[in-house]
């Protein structure tokens, strides 16, 4: 299964995640930090609060991945997306938390990503096969 943090909570952490990175002028994230910040924020609120049944064990097991992408474009975030999801479809017992720190400076734009997914899950033939 992917995750591409469960859609139900994802513009949950995305206004976490924007309003904590706003309270700064432009301050950058590594990739490590960006990694660590949502683990932090996986153990912290999805475990705590149950959000996603599957998560517990996924990390018990080590196969939830963690990626970063610095896409500056909706187009090239959707190529790291299809990059991520031909990685899990090879990779069924590992889900993903696809992260875009760079990207989606509007709650408008991360839903318009998320309809561009849907395409992109679709032109590559995995709908009803992995999840987003």
């Amino acid at each position: 299964m992917f995750t591409c943090a469960a859609r139900a909570c994802s513009g949950f952490a995305w206004g976490l995640i924007r309003t904590a990175s706003t309270r700064t002028v432009k301050q950058h994230f590594s990739d490590a930090d960006v990694i660590r910040l949502t683990q932090n924020w996986v153990n912290s609120v999805v475990l705590r609060l149950n959000l996603c049944p599957f998560a517990m064990g996924l990390i018990k097991k080590n196969n939830l991945r963690y990626r970063v992408s610095r896409a500056h474009t909706l187009k090239h975030s959707c190529v790291d997306l299809e990059s991520e999801l031909r990685y899990c479809k090879d990779n069924p017992d590992v889900s993903t938390l696809l992260m875009f720190p760079d990207e989606f400076s509007t709650f408008s734009s991360f839903l318009k990503f998320t309809m561009h997914a849907d395409r992109v899950l679709d032109q590559i033939g995995l709908v009803g096969v992995l999840q987003i």
